[in-house]
């Protein structure tokens, strides 16, 4: 089971969230049909909202946006607070290189264009940022979009590394933020500190599934703190599709749209975020048709 495990760090003034989600990776692999580097954005994409969503108290969903130059074009995510997550590339088959190593994604995702932020809580008030993209490796660029639009200070560094170039074998992420009341004068430091320490020990032996490999590899970073466990929850790829919520988008089209798509024959409709194709038939059509004309 994937999972975000998040911890308080009171001496040092921060919080941190470890976020493990291999099977939820392989899981849009495996949907979206995607090679290396589309992977690997779409993976980093994906564990950057999910830490972000469960920073929320409410039901709130976070989506999280980049458009460039690159030859993947699009990266477009969506998480919610509860650990479902579900997302899509503009281009799939992207296979920059095929290497352990944590992969750079200037050239595959590019580094001219924009990255965006949306917060939709299920209730109150909508929310949206947007920034130029910093670099083009997704983490990098979720963390200029959190120097733009929220009041704490945070930091993300997220992977996935592929299995012989080619199939997910590890996905992992970690976020961590400043406590409001904390006052750090080398915040920066111990933000780039705990980032390059948790990419050089995936690179090696260490596995951060446990949740006692977590808080022993917390406490060798940050030996005069003492991890505190705040909470422990899972983490899935889910859509939110469905074949009713299909059938109730076309039933609200306009009556000459339905008569145009009834004479096409049956409608096949794909959805973006997890490639489910559901089908309307023609007579359901028709049948739609015919009683939109009688209510008329």
């Amino acid at each position: 089971m994937d999972t975000l495990t998040r911890w308080l760090l009171p001496e040092t003034g921060i919080k941190i969230s470890i976020i493990c989600a291999t099977n939820t990776l392989k899981t849009a692999q495996k949907q979206h049909t995607t090679l290396t580097s589309s992977s690997v954005a779409l993976g980093r994409a994906m564990m950057g909202a999910l830490c972000l969503a469960a920073e929320e108290k409410d039901p709130t969903r976070i989506q999280f946006h980049l458009s460039s130059d690159g030859p993947i074009k699009t990266v477009v995510v969506d998480a919610s607070e509860k650990g479902e997550v579900r997302g899509y590339v503009g281009n799939p088959l992207v296979s920059q290189k095929n290497h352990h190593e944590r992969e750079a994604l200037e050239d595959a995702l590019g580094n001219r264009g924009h990255a965006s932020l949306f917060r939709r809580p299920e209730e109150g008030a909508f929310s949206h940022s947007a920034v130029p993209l910093r670099s083009g490796e997704v983490d990098e660029d979720l963390e200029a979009l959190l120097d733009n639009s929220t009041q704490i200070d945070a930091a993300f560094v997220g992977d996935v590394c592929m299995a012989e170039g080619l199939f997910v074998d590890r996905a992992a992420g970690l976020f961590v933020s400043a406590l409001p009341d904390a006052s750090l004068d080398n915040l920066n430091d111990i933000f780039s500190n705990v980032k390059s320490e948790f990419v050089d020990a995936l690179g090696g032996d260490w596995s951060p599934v446990e949740e006692q490999s977590q808080a022993d590899w917390l406490q060798t970073l940050f030996k005069e703190d003492s991890p505190q466990l705040l909470d422990r929850r899972p983490v899935q790829f889910k859509c939110t599709c469905s074949q009713e919520r299909i059938n109730k988008t076309i039933e609200a089209m306009g009556t000459q749209d339905l008569i145009e798509m009834a004479e096409e024959g049956d409608q096949t409709i794909t959805c973006d975020f997890c490639n489910t194709a559901y089908t309307y038939a023609k007579p359901d059509l028709d049948l739609l048709c015919a009683n939109r004309k009688n209510a008329n």
